[in-house]
């Protein structure tokens, strides 16, 4: 499994400049672990094709579930950025910043940082942009709800209340995560989201949503 990106790489190198043997290597391994987790859901005894037509049928309950509470979450952004845009706005006005950190904010941006990374490739590379945007729009999301909503939120709420469950599980959850405050609030709000509405498919759906919509206004705002 540790070798299979390195043969992914090795049958697409005559497609690929070296600069994009990387995005492979992490696509590649989203998607073996996608695989692994298959496997081990199957290996539990659970019937995937079965579970996708009960999916399938129910679609309109789990649809309702993605549209109340990803209301919530825009609801939420747009009230937690007109606070801090007035805040900011407030400390500018008094003279408590200075006007340079507006175009320190505006001008640079790091390097090492995944939108920075991203907007690069869109205006570079589009084959790595759009490898990079299904492994974080779609492996991603799938493969961490399964397990960390899943399988280890779960397990966890059998044995406690919903509190202590969701904090332990949004440390294993930010652990993977880079930016860790980002990965702290989405796994707070993916974890109530699940506990509330009970649908895998939906917390799935909204994951991905909520990836796609981070990585639009970060291309627009870079």
């Amino acid at each position: 499994m540790v070798m299979s990106p390195l043969f992914v790489i090795e049958l697409l190198r005559s497609f690929l400049r070296p600069k994009e043997w990387t995005d492979v290597v992490i696509f590649s391994s989203q998607f073996i672990s996608a695989l692994c987790l298959g496997w081990f859901v199957i290996a539990l005894g659970i019937n995937i094709p079965a579970v996708m037509r009960d999916w399938w049928e129910h679609r309109i309950e789990h649809l309702r579930i993605v549209y109340k509470y990803f209301a919530i979450y825009v609801g939420f952004t747009i009230l937690v950025m007109g606070v801090l845009m007035a805040i900011f706005i407030l400390l500018l006005e008094t003279g408590k910043i200075n006007h340079s950190i507006i175009m320190d904010l505006a001008t640079g941006s790091d390097p090492k940082d995944t939108m920075a990374q991203l907007k690069f490739m869109l205006e570079n590379s589009i084959s790595r942009f759009a490898l990079s945007l299904v492994t974080m729009c779609f492996l991603a999301p799938i493969i961490e709800e399964i397990f960390f909503r899943r399988f280890l939120f779960v397990a966890l709420r059998k044995k406690m209340s919903f509190i202590p469950a969701l904090l332990i599980s949004v440390i294993f959850f930010m652990a993977i995560h880079p930016n860790i405050a980002l990965g702290a609030i989405g796994g707070i709000y993916l974890g109530y989201v699940y506990e509330k509405g009970k649908s895998l498919p939906a917390n799935i759906l909204i994951h991905s949503i909520v990836n796609l919509t981070v990585i639009t206004i970060s291309m627009i705002l870079l």
